[in-house]
């Protein structure tokens, strides 16, 4: 097995025998890590904006929601603003069509 040690006095030998080879593979090296690192930059950069615009489109859902069912049944009361801030995607959407027919409040959350 190769040693940390044995390893830094093979490659200070391979560069002092090929000192053209090593800037040529530092260089390269160093290209592929810019490549790699401008990649990983444009990939988190696009995570990023999916995320940000999802939990906008949430935002903006929640809101609807909240605002349509204070208009049909009046205020809204703590328990049911911390349900719809705590609510997913799939309970909003429920919700948006459940208050289309709900009769009260209560029907909206009990049907699901």
């Amino acid at each position: 097995m190769d040693t940390p040690l044995r390893v830094a006095s093979e490659w200070r030998l391979y560069e002092q025998l090929y000192p053209t080879e090593n800037r040529k593979m530092g260089a390269f090296t160093q290209r592929w890590l810019e490549k790699g690192r401008q990649e990983g930059i444009l990939l988190g950069t696009e995570r990023g904006i999916e995320i940000g615009e999802a939990r906008g489109f949430l935002t903006g859902q929640r809101q609807t929601v909240t605002r349509q069912l204070a208009r049909r049944f009046g205020p809204l009361d703590a328990e049911v603003e911390a349900r719809l801030s705590a609510a997913t995607k799939d309970e909003l959407d429920y919700w948006a069509d459940a208050l289309l027919t709900a009769r009260s409040l209560d029907e909206v959350f009990r049907l699901q």
